[in-house]
């Protein structure tokens, strides 16, 4: 239990998470095609979820820092009104699918930017920056005040009451 609640904390704060994985939370949509607010609920952040797998072989075989070439976007009325290119650190030397998790605070211009009816993805850049880069699931989940500031034990909750690092953290043990 103590340990449980050691990595929800630590997920409360997440930025960047990079693990070996070929699936997203399955409460993660493809994409927010029609942002609304829960009534009396302000948006406290936004989650994104790629798998990504590179080819090994890239130029020169120099093993690579971070991946870019992934962006989420933030569209209002079909016409981007902000992007913002993933910087996916952790990339495997093996061509094998990496589950990237990125966490964007209420303080990021995609999180203060959002109104509604306004649409939000994950692309792969067109051309990519790295020949071989695949772009292969993705998700997105909207953090609401409440969602995430609980601090107790969570264990015997429902699933739909637990916070959202609760969820993430049964979500990792299970890869």
């Amino acid at each position: 239990m103590c340990f449980s609640w050691k990595i929800q904390v630590a997920l409360k704060h997440l930025y960047h998470l990079s693990v070996p994985g070929s699936e997203i939370p399955r409460w993660f949509s493809q994409e927010i095609s029609h942002f609304s607010a829960p009534k009396n609920r302000e948006i406290r952040g936004i989650i994104f979820a790629a798998v990504v797998s590179l080819d090994s072989v890239h130029p020169g075989n120099i093993p690579l820092p971070e991946v870019v070439g992934i962006k989420g976007r933030l569209l209002r009325l079909e016409v981007p009104i902000h992007t913002t290119v993933f910087n996916l650190m952790g990339v495997p030397d093996t061509s094998e699918d990496q589950l990237y998790l990125i966490r964007f605070p209420e303080f990021k211009p995609m999180v203060r930017m959002i109104k509604e009816g306004d649409r939000i993805d994950i692309v792969l850049r067109d051309p990519p920056y790295f020949p071989g880069l695949s772009l292969k699931k993705r998700g997105i989940y909207l953090v609401f005040e409440n969602d995430d500031d609980y601090d107790g034990n969570e264990e015997w909750m429902e699933e739909s009451q637990k916070s959202v690092s609760q969820k993430l953290a049964k979500f990792l043990s299970s890869l």
